[in-house]
């Protein structure tokens, strides 16, 4: 049997008149909140016709327009205190009706099963989406939900806006990915982290987007805010990627954006752009000037392979 509270949307609703509204098929639609930062969820009872008779049972309905994968939970509250588990599963579905588990309307109505209370139906749910894909091209994680069961399994990384407390401000990921990538978050560790940031939502869920592997590719408008990020929770893996990516990307976006690729030689020694370094190096006409930029840069800090390049350049130059 199921836990409906190891999903980030749970609760008990209660509908009213059951027999009425299964005779006119009409239940009401109880509203779930926002549910991966979209408002359009609701609960509701919805009925099938089968060969063998008429069959209702709880049901996610969503008029939000997106492909989504999700978990879900539901049971039967009956009148003795006790529940009947319906079901618990995950599944992909679209816009309109999505996970459903229903029962014979005799089963419901019949009352040595305790099924009615009040006349009326109380159902308990559980429900989570876990990823969704946007216009059918782009796999996204939910980072605007908590994660499944992470109360036991204490998987999860919150990260809040600095100097908020709203709900709104929160966004959640796996721990074990990031913790694998970066000594920032110690994954000897036990419980669930919690992580301050310092940018806004659309900018940190792009960094996760791209921390997660969700993109191969980085926007050459917004490449500093993961590479900042990236740096800031050691993230080789991701500044690797942004450094392979300024490469290849500088060209074109060099003449599309001229203002927007602005990383200087300490700038690429400070965050470690290996690819990047070697190409302002070999941009480079000046020994003089280049001595000038690297008057602020402190060379204890600077990586081997940085070095490596810097002695290169000024021995061979």
């Amino acid at each position: 049997m199921g836990d409906r509270h190891k999903y980030s949307h749970n609760r008990n609703v209660f509908f009213k008149n059951a027999r009425w509204h299964m005779t006119m098929n009409n239940f009401p639609m109880f509203s779930i909140g926002p549910v991966g930062g979209l408002h359009g969820w609701y609960l509701t009872l919805r009925n099938e016709v089968r060969n063998d008779g008429t069959y209702f049972g709880p049901c996610i309905y969503t008029n939000t327009n997106r492909s989504n994968k999700c978990r879900y939970y539901f049971s039967i509250m009956k009148n003795d205190g006790s529940s009947k588990f319906l079901g618990e599963s995950s599944e992909f579905f679209d816009r309109d009706y999505g996970p459903s588990v229903k029962i014979p309307v005799s089963e419901w109505l019949n009352e040595k099963n305790g099924y009615l209370t009040d006349g009326g139906i109380r159902i308990e749910y559980g429900f989570q989406i876990e990823g969704f894909w946007y216009c059918k091209k782009d796999w996204t994680f939910n980072f605007l939900d908590r994660v499944f069961d992470c109360e036991k399994k204490k998987n999860m990384i919150t990260f809040h806006k600095v100097a908020f407390s709203e709900e709104k401000n929160f966004l959640y990921c796996h721990k074990q990915l990031l913790a694998h990538h970066s000594s920032y978050f110690n994954p000897n560790l036990e419980g669930n982290f919690l992580v301050t940031r310092d940018i806004n939502n659309i900018q940190f869920i792009y960094f996760l987007l791209i921390s997660h592997g969700v993109r191969n590719r980085v926007n050459m408008k917004m490449f500093d805010y993961p590479l900042f990020q990236a740096q800031k929770y050691k993230l080789s893996n991701v500044v690797k990627l942004i450094d392979r990516e300024l490469v290849l990307g500088t060209p074109d976006i060099r003449c599309i954006y001229p203002d927007k690729l602005k990383l200087t030689v300490d700038e690429a020694i400070e965050y470690d752009l290996q690819y990047y370094l070697a190409k302002l190096l070999r941009e480079q006409r000046s020994l003089k000037r280049l001595a000038k930029k690297l008057k602020n840069v402190d060379l204890e800090t600077v990586s081997g392979e940085s070095m490596k390049k810097l002695v290169r350049f000024f021995l061979y130059q």
